[in-house]
């Protein structure tokens, strides 16, 4: 079996990798963000991979965040019930061409049945791709909440974390918060979006008990988000960055590394909208091997960053 949970396709490889499975005998099944299948902006139309998936007969569904701008977020799978592929990264030729992302494969089983019980919750309230979907400005709220990890076996500095966490109307913003305030020496955030007033808060928190907070942020959306804004105005240790030119692209990452030990990584940017609208999900882990690639990874982006003076957030608010 392959569940995949994709906010989009655009890589031929990887549609050629799953009709492969499909045709020795896999059972693949898709849930993709609706617009995807279904565009609604003018101009807009199917990628060639999506439209061959259809044609090939994959199982999929459709599925839409609630309010106007939530999406289907998510970009993992689950392999046989013993895989788990996640992260950041969108099947497209942007982010394996252009920006900077990260991945994680698991086979830590808690984690993965957390995670197909998940794909379940979603595929269960998701709809048929060949049903075209209404023309609604706003989304629907989801059917009660996505499965939260019961055991809590993630340990931070005397703190008990999930596994993992889902959105939306899941716990995912607060066991970040949670986090955040049990760190004691360092936290590294490389982000993509970040608008929520609490995890600023949790942060402002951090610092102020003097723990060393390094925040890593897109080029253009620290140019235009007012949380991200704050942060540069505040004084904060901000670098910004584009993608991996440093011209092309954008930092797409959506990961933090707490006293060199703990990482949380996922889909999920640290917004109200990924929170409260959008299927996303939240992964901590407290192995000291993962702690060191994702420390080792944002110390490289880090000294390709900018420090972001006034003149270059001007050019990047303004750049097409």
């Amino acid at each position: 079996t392959l569940d995949v949970a994709i906010h989009g396709l655009q890589l031929r490889e990887v549609g050629e990798a799953l009709a492969r499975a499909k045709a020795r005998g896999v059972r693949v099944r898709i849930v993709m963000n609706e617009t995807h299948l279904w565009p609604r902006r003018p101009g807009d139309k199917r990628s060639p991979e999506v439209q061959a998936l259809l044609d090939g007969g994959f199982e999929m569904r459709t599925l839409r965040g609630s309010r106007e701008y939530g999406v289907m977020h998510n970009k993992f799978l689950v392999a046989d019930e013993k895989l788990l592929w996640a992260g950041s990264y969108n099947w497209t030729l942007a982010a394996d061409d252009m920006h900077l992302e990260n991945v994680f494969l698991s086979d830590d089983a808690h984690r993965v049945a957390g995670f197909s019980g998940y794909w379940r919750w979603m595929w269960e309230q998701s709809r048929p791709a060949a049903q075209k979907p209404p023309d609604a400005e706003t989304g629907p709220e989801p059917p009660g909440v996505p499965p939260a990890d019961p055991t809590r076996p993630v340990r931070f500095n005397g703190t008990a974390l999930p596994a993992y966490a889902f959105a939306p109307r899941g716990p995912a913003e607060a066991e970040l918060a949670a986090a955040l305030g049990a760190a004691k020496r360092s936290v590294d955030v490389a982000m993509f979006s970040f608008t929520s007033p609490e995890l600023r808060d949790a942060l402002a928190a951090a610092q102020a008990r003097g723990v060393k907070v390094r925040l890593l942020f897109d080029a253009r959306n620290a140019a235009t988000l007012d949380v991200m804004k704050w942060f540069i105005a505040e004084g904060y240790e901000v670098r910004i960055r584009a993608g991996r030119d440093g011209r092309r692209g954008v930092l797409h990452n959506k990961y933090a590394v707490l006293d060199g030990a703990l990482v949380e990584a996922g889909s999920y940017n640290w917004t109200e909208n990924a929170d409260k609208n959008s299927f996303e999900n939240v992964n901590f882990f407290d192995d000291a091997a993962t702690a060191r690639g994702y420390g080792a990874y944002f110390d490289r982006m880090w000294a390709g960053g900018k420090l972001p003076t006034p003149a270059e957030l001007e050019k990047w608010s303004r750049k097409d």
